[in-house]
């Protein structure tokens, strides 16, 4: 057969100067791909959950698959950065991150806020209730999808069992950090490489349950390549260390499957406290209350534990900045676009907690701010000034336009028209350390056996936090970590609103960071999230998890419901985005498989399986 072949090209990386925003993000489609070489236009149909124990068993049958694999493994390498805000198979841009996370996840996790409504390449957001962008993590997770199947499908990868492992483990982490907001997907269909519609639509229950069963196949085959001979595992680490760098190649040499069974047992102990709180179900899924008791996260946790999880700085997974980059496109947005501010929510949380990062990370406001109703003035430079969640902003990106851009943002060496490059170098994290040990601070303190008291997981999970690269320790946190882990009080603290619009908001975290082995459980449950979110920051998806499953950190209510689907209420955050798709195909799948997968209305106020009634963030006057 005699294949078509298309060719296909890199983008050049865009650089915007001035203040446009780029919001020309195309939604990649199913004929996306990656790379400047030719590939088969042909779309293969395998067993994509099934890794088979044997391998080439020969250099020239092994160098027959690896050059049969070659286009698709480098498609599926370039879909793999659409996680974390990739275009077109290529490494995370300002265009493509702003639609994915700035726009839609950043302000549902509520740690920023888009300092105007209005874009000059895209739909207007009058607020973050509004349902504009609600596809951009959808369409993060369909880059990684549109690298990942055509791999995972191909039939020369069953030769090379541990890059199939590897496709399939990026693959599953992608789907959960993605369903996890959307509450449904067809997951089952775009594994089998199911190229369309009807697509039938999983609920959470039958992901979760697969993708369980998957790491544990991966596990077992990534524990196996130790005893394969030195010329396949010459092969398949020279492949690893040149085309897929989401480690460092220090790191791999040293470790080299261990980093990826350490990232598929992390993921498996997520997703084992992500179920901790399913406490309700619909009537068709009433087997779930049945499996999924505690024991069934427990069992999940320690499995996890006893196969190794992140426990170094070496061992995290992510996107280098200074390797892979050149520089964190957040920086742009935020710094040079102006079109990211941090909420009010974090500020008064870190300023009650005297968090580290307001003393050298955060800037204080970058002009004179008008309240107009009262005639008082702040002047430049003496606030930490965040933006109320589900504020009705101004127009434009100008300081001299809308007096919401002189809010607070990541902090720089120069002034407003001046940024320095200083947010430029922190990461994109897929598995971070510090996340790994809240995750075993939480187990801990339900009991579980997790290598360690929750003590120990907490405070090593606060000195781990910092988002800086790794490699350069954050000399600036460090010396202040420790008064930050000794203080046993919130400090009093009222946000106001420096332009007079909203009210003010007296702090809702009452809660102090030194660990007291006499609080409740409920109490050190608060402390561990609250800290989490904050160490997590400002990778969002998760951090929007653990606030919809938890109710913590405690956050202020949101203003403006009305610019929501009419679903909410004051006060009440997005519990999910509503489904992307707008064509007939998408509508009809949607109500014919996707709604009942939900197990509720494609609405923002629907909550997902792990989202209990009982969680409701205690909003004051709520």
């Amino acid at each position: 057969m005699n294949a078509k072949k298309i060719l296909l090209y890199l983008p050049v990386a865009f650089v915007a100067f001035g203040l446009s925003s780029c919001l020309d993000y195309d939604e990649p489609g199913d004929n996306f791909n990656s790379t400047t070489h030719t590939i088969d236009d042909v779309v293969y149909h395998g067993k994509a959950d099934s890794i088979p124990v044997e391998a080439c068993k020969t250099l020239a049958n092994l160098n027959t698959a690896m050059n049969n694999i070659s286009d698709p493994f480098d498609a599926f390498h370039g879909g793999v950065y659409g996680m974390r805000g990739g275009k077109d198979g290529g490494t995370p841009v300002e265009h493509a991150y702003q639609y994915v996370f700035t726009n839609s996840v950043d302000g549902w996790s509520q740690w920023g806020m888009i300092p105007h409504q209005d874009f000059a390449y895209g739909d207007d957001k009058l607020s973050c209730y509004h349902t504009a962008y609600n596809s951009g993590p959808w369409s993060g997770f369909i880059s990684v999808k549109n690298g990942a199947v055509p791999l995972l499908n191909h039939p020369d990868i069953d030769s090379i069992p541990e890059i199939k492992a590897i496709a399939l483990l990026f693959f599953d982490f992608a789907a959960i950090e993605t369903v996890d907001m959307y509450g449904a997907m067809p997951f089952l269909d775009y594994k089998s490489n199911k190229q369309e519609s009807p697509f039938t639509y999983n609920d959470l229950f039958t992901i979760y349950v697969n993708v369980e069963a998957n790491i544990d196949t991966i596990v077992a085959r990534l524990k196996n390549y130790d005893s394969r001979p030195d010329w396949y595992q010459e092969k398949v680490d020279q492949l690893l260390l040149n085309r897929f760098p989401f480690w460092s190649p220090t790191a791999y040499q040293a470790q080299k499957m261990d980093l990826l069974i350490r990232m598929a047992n992390s993921l498996k102990l997520r997703m084992a406290m992500h179920l901790t709180r399913v406490i309700q179900v619909d009537e068709d899924l009433q087997r779930i209350a049945i499996d999924y008791d505690d024991g069934v996260c427990r069992k999940w946790a320690e499995e996890a534990i006893r196969d190794g999880v992140v426990e170094t700085y070496e061992q995290e997974i992510k996107v280098d900045p200074v390797i892979d980059v050149n520089f964190n496109p957040l920086n742009q947005i935020m710094n040079v676009w102006n079109d990211q501010r941090i909420s009010a929510s974090l500020e008064s949380l870190m300023t009650s907690l005297n968090h580290p990062y307001l003393t050298y990370f955060i800037d204080k406001n970058f002009a004179d701010i008008l309240n107009e109703q009262t005639g008082d003035i702040l002047e430049k430079g003496t606030r930490n000034c965040g933006i109320r969640d589900g504020e009705r902003t101004g127009f434009g990106q100008a300081l001299g336009g809308n007096p919401y851009v002189a809010f607070s943002r990541f902090s720089t060496s120069g002034d407003i028209d001046h940024p320095s490059i200083i947010g430029s170098e922190f990461p994109f994290y897929i598995v971070k350390l510090s996340e790994v040990e809240f995750l075993r601070a939480e187990g801990a303190v339900r009991g579980w056996d997790m290598g360690g008291t929750a003590q120990e997981f907490y405070e090593a999970g606060i000195r781990h936090a910092s988002l800086f690269r790794h490699e350069s320790p954050d000399v600036n946190y460090d010396a202040l970590v420790d008064a930050y882990l000794a203080q046993t009080e919130p400090t009093p603290f009222t946000w106001t609103d420096p332009l007079g619009y909203a009210d003010d908001m007296e702090s809702v975290t009452k809660i102090g960071v030194a660990w007291d082995e006499a609080d409740d459980n409920e109490t050190k449950l608060e402390k561990i999230i609250t800290q989490k979110y904050l160490a997590l920051f400002p990778t969002s998806p998760e951090m929007y998890t653990e606030l919809r499953r938890t109710g913590y950190p405690k956050l202020f209510p949101v203003l403006n419901p009305e610019d929501g689907d009419g679903s909410l209420h004051y006060g009440d955050i997005i519990r999910r985005p509503i489904f992307p798709g707008s064509s007939d195909a998408d509508i009809r799948d949607i109500e014919e498989t996707g709604i009942k997968a939900l197990g509720g209305p494609d609405k923002q106020a629907t909550r997902l399986w792990w989202d209990p009634a009982s969680v409701t963030n205690n909003f004051p006057n709520y």
